[in-house]
């Protein structure tokens, strides 16, 4: 019992170590995984031609063959990926459009337009400003594109002299 009062326990103080981040080079890195990749790739596929019955000659076509076949459809992929972003962009700007054509036909309309006229009033208006960055349409743009066109030709308004009823 005595030797345990005398054991004390010395606790060691921590040293303030600098731990500094070495600097990691990704593309290495990204590097040596395709390395090993390919490395693998090619065990793989050359013990799979070989399991076949085939020649070194013919283990060396086969797997520029396979690896040639893999990037047709690589490039097929991206090709398929950019035809397909062109055609969203293109699908987005024709319903930008045909919501430019609706909100213009209710203004025009609300402008006194005659209904009949009011496609005409659209193409002849320059609504290249009707849209902001946000892909926002606004309407004073287009109001002022239309009163612009109203200025130059009247006769696209609808005649307030309208002969409806019945003459006896």
């Amino acid at each position: 019992m005595a030797d345990a009062e005398n054991n004390t326990q010395v606790t060691p103080q921590p040293q303030a170590q600098q731990t500094t981040v070495p600097d990691i080079d990704y593309g290495k890195i990204e590097a040596m995984i395709n390395k090993g990749t390919q490395q693998k790739e090619n065990a793989i596929l050359k013990s799979f031609f070989e399991q076949q019955g085939m020649t070194e000659d013919e283990v060396k076509k086969a797997i520029t063959t396979y690896k040639a076949e893999q990037g047709k459809k690589v490039e097929e992929q991206k090709n398929a990926y950019a035809n397909m972003q062109a055609e969203n962009e293109q699908l987005k700007a024709q319903i930008l459009q045909s919501n430019i054509n609706a909100k213009a036909t209710d203004i025009g309309l609300d402008m006194g337009v005659d209904k009949n006229a009011v496609g005409y009033l659209i193409k002849m208006a320059d609504l290249s400003k009707a849209v902001n960055e946000k892909n926002e349409i606004g309407e004073e743009e287009i109001k002022n594109a239309f009163e612009e066109v109203l200025k130059n030709v009247p006769a696209l308004k609808a005649s307030t002299n309208s002969n409806t009823g019945f003459k006896v």
